[in-house]
């Protein structure tokens, strides 16, 4: 079930419907809160509706759960700035 609202809301916001794929990853977050990929995908559909600080709560997490590489710290850093 968790993979299948992930992959859910990762073709939602292919699809660009943005706000539908937000809620989808937090569904996904609220199933298995630990799997940071799916913290990092909500920063980046919340970045693309102008959600910056709730953005930036995301790509924290993500980061918190585990490194996922200097992209997203480098991200995470310029929003920081933003």
């Amino acid at each position: 079930m968790v993979q299948t609202n992930f992959k859910t809301a990762n073709q939602l916001l292919r699809e660009g419907k943005l706000d539908d794929a937000v809620a989808a990853y937090r569904e996904a977050i609220a199933l298995n809160p630990g799997f940071s990929h799916t913290h990092h995908n909500l920063g980046e559909a919340l970045v693309k509706v102008g959600r910056i600080d709730e953005a930036i709560a995301a790509f924290g997490q993500a980061v918190a759960i585990k490194d996922r590489g200097t992209a997203v710290q480098v991200f995470f850093c310029f929003l920081l700035r933003y």
